[in-house]
């Protein structure tokens, strides 16, 4: 029924299923049931091209005009666009490589204007110049941290109509730029996409997959 009248996506489905096989395991193994309903029921294998998609790059100049989305999903897309990682942009005085980052794109260049006006109270709050912040006061920790942004993005996930885990973000991002740059050498691709040996293997591999 959630499958297919609510149309909740496979990580969602194994999620519930885990939970429910726990939550009947306890009542059969304190013998408050004698039967065990979901002992026959399995998770599903999730493809992992259900978590990849490209869709956002050709989008992102409506979605960050979109106010429903917030600043924090948006900035994520934008600087994941550029090929930042998640472990990149959340450390501190990251600001600084921003600063150095030649964006050229009407619509971002406004989109980070509006940024900085929205970032700037927060800055002001914490006595920080980063661009991922708490809402709350907390001087000895003021950054937001993985699991404080992938909240914010959770919440926006569904209203976009894709996965915005920076994990998946920053794949889409490296096999774009691998379908657009096969003219380049393995050596060029590493330097371009920061990426070693191994890791450009298996983006290649998963690229021919993906076709």
């Amino acid at each position: 029924m959630l499958r297919t009248q609510q149309g909740i996506t496979m990580g969602t489905y194994n999620k519930i299923l885990s939970h429910l096989n726990r939550y009947f395991r306890y009542l059969f193994t304190h013998q408050l049931i004698k039967d065990y309903p979901t002992l026959t029921l399995h998770g599903q294998a999730i493809n992992p091209r259900q978590r990849i998609s490209t869709k956002w790059l050709q989008q992102l100049d409506t979605i960050l005009q979109d106010d429903h989305v917030h600043y924090y999903t948006r900035l994520t897309l934008l600087l994941s666009k550029h090929g930042f990682t998640v472990g990149e942009f959340l450390q501190p005085g990251f600001y600084r490589v921003l600063e150095q980052l030649k964006v050229t794109d009407p619509v971002e260049q406004a989109f980070l204007r509006q940024y900085h006006d929205f970032i700037r109270p927060r800055q002001a709050l914490q006595n920080s110049a980063d661009l991922f912040l708490k809402q709350r006061y907390q001087p000895d920790a003021p950054q937001l941290t993985n699991a404080g942004l992938h909240k914010y993005l959770r919440g926006d996930q569904d209203y976009l109509g894709f996965h915005l885990a920076p994990k998946y973000l920053h794949q889409s991002y490296v096999l774009t730029e691998l379908a657009k740059h096969r003219d380049l050498s393995d050596g060029e691709l590493m330097d371009h996409l920061k990426l070693d040996p191994a890791s450009l293997l298996y983006y290649q591999r998963l690229l021919l997959k993906l076709q």
